[in-house]
């Protein structure tokens, strides 16, 4: 006030000085010299606004991406071409990049060789155990035959034949030369066949012992023959025991080979489990020549370069990364004091830095159950509400989350609250008079912030508040 005063003297002294009248200077000096004579002090009031405040917590982090990886070679070998670029959109299941496939070839090559040689012994497998079965009951039949001629042909050695057994040893003679010729024909027949690959060293063997059979069948009837000719001697009879001997081991033989029988449907399930086994080699074969081509996992993006078309990769070598868009969201960091505010489903606010002038919106979506060590935060995961393809991995971001609305709380400006120590208090108009009222500060949103303990009615001083105490004198000048 005193530096008013002197302004208003030397005011007064440069008129009288110069000489001459100035009617601004005269008009100043008059609202001067109010302004010392009035000793209240202008101010501007508002009454608090009631509105619903959001607190809101602001984290920070980055974009990241669930669906980010390096698509690797199955296979070791040379890439032949690359189809992709950086920045490339790629579809799930699109070829990204191809090896070279001669090797691949060669082993289904290979493999189909081994599988077609498995079926055939497959095949022939089925063959033996349906004939052989056939084949051993006959032998037994015949060696059954054979016993029971041998021993005929033993009592009638030891009684005398009559003339018609005469005929009927000839005859017996007879059949069993052709049933020689025949035995002997068959297994020239099945030596053939076997040099030719189309029969098996078994077959051959079995047609072999049935030559075998016939002919001493053969010999056998011509011995009797010799024997009934030349009567009934002691060596005779002897002859014609042995050959009973003969034909019950020749009956034995084939009874044993007729117990074998299961073993032919044995090799059958042997020769199947080759041929399945054959048929998976087939199946790796081709999946190896499938897995030369290399393919993205799902939709997305290339992100950096790929490797370039002549490099030689090892199995899991990264070829190109794919990041999908479907995947992307906001990883933030929560101090461990704040993080019991945050519940899933709280929405987001996000900000980029990429986009100074858009707000995403957003949602929590989950917590990492573990901190870290350094700060003492947690990871919590931000799901995108609208993607943007143009929202990359690693980009940097601002998150507000809303922890809690209350609605109809009493607002003011920051700046009408005012603090002595730990103190909080505002002025307010009592009249003429500004008056000190403590207040409690609650949440924040923005410049606003909530009051507690004050009268929604109180006409607030927003404006000149510095400048009174309690009791000042106050003129509010709302108006200007």
């Amino acid at each position: 006030m005193k530096s008013l005063a002197i302004i208003l003297v030397f005011s007064t002294l440069g008129l009288v000085t110069t000489g001459c009248v100035n009617r601004e200077q005269q008009a100043q000096a008059a609202r001067t010299e109010k302004l010392v004579k009035d000793p209240t002090i202008p101010v501007l009031t508002r009454k608090p606004e009631s509105r619903d405040l959001a607190e809101v917590l602001d984290i920070t982090g980055q974009i990241a991406s669930g669906d980010d990886t390096q698509v690797s070679a199955k296979l070791g070998g040379r890439l032949t071409v690359v189809y992709v670029r950086d920045g490339d959109t790629v579809r799930a299941g699109q070829v990204v990049a191809e090896q070279e496939t001669t090797e691949g070839n060669i082993r289904l090559r290979q493999a189909l060789a081994g599988l077609r040689g498995a079926t055939s012994q497959l095949q022939q497998a089925m063959n033996e155990a349906t004939v052989g079965p056939r084949r051993t009951s006959s032998s037994v039949r015949a060696a059954q035959a054979q016993l029971n001629q041998a021993k005929a042909s033993l009592a009638r050695t030891v009684k005398g034949d009559r003339p018609e057994q005469r005929l009927q040893i000839k005859a017996q003679v007879d059949a069993a030369k052709v049933a020689m010729e025949n035995a002997r024909k068959t297994l020239e027949r099945y030596r053939a066949l076997f040099a030719e690959g189309a029969v098996s060293k078994q077959e051959v063997e079995q047609f072999e012992t049935a030559y075998a059979n016939a002919l001493a069948n053969y010999q056998n009837t011509l011995e009797l023959q010799r024997i009934q000719q030349s009567g009934a001697r002691s060596e005779d009879i002897t002859v014609a025991q042995q050959q009973v001997r003969a034909a019950e081991e020749a009956l034995r033989n084939a009874q044993a080979a007729q117990q074998l029988d299961p073993q032919l449907q044995m090799r059958v399930e042997s020769a199947r489990s080759n041929v399945a086994s054959a048929e998976e080699a087939v199946s790796l074969a081709r999946q190896g020549l499938t897995d030369t081509s290399i393919r993205s996992p799902f939709s997305g993006q290339i992100s950096g370069k790929p490797l370039q078309a002549g490099t030689v990769v090892a199995p899991g070598t990264p070829i190109a990364r794919v990041i999908g868009q479907d995947g992307i969201y906001f990883e933030g960091e929560v101090p461990e004091t704040k993080l019991s505010k945050v519940t899933i489903g709280s929405p987001v606010s996000i900000k980029l830095d990429a986009f100074p002038n858009q707000k995403f919106p957003g949602q929590v979506k989950s917590f990492n159950p573990i901190g870290s060590s350094v700060g003492r935060v947690f990871k919590v995961k931000i799901q995108l509400m609208t993607p943007n393809p143009a929202i990359k991995p690693g980009m940097f971001a601002l998150g507000q989350i809303e922890t809690r609305v209350i609605p109809g709380a009493l607002t003011l400006p920051r700046s009408a609250i005012m603090a002595d120590g730990q103190e909080s208090y505002v002025m307010v108009a009592d009249g003429a008079k500004a008056k000190k009222v403590t207040v409690k500060k609650g949440i924040q949103q923005s410049d606003l912030i909530e009051v507690i303990g004050l009268d929604p009615n109180a006409d607030v001083i927003v404006s000149g508040q510095d400048k009174v105490s309690n009791g000042t004198g106050i003129r509010i000048d709302n108006k200007k």
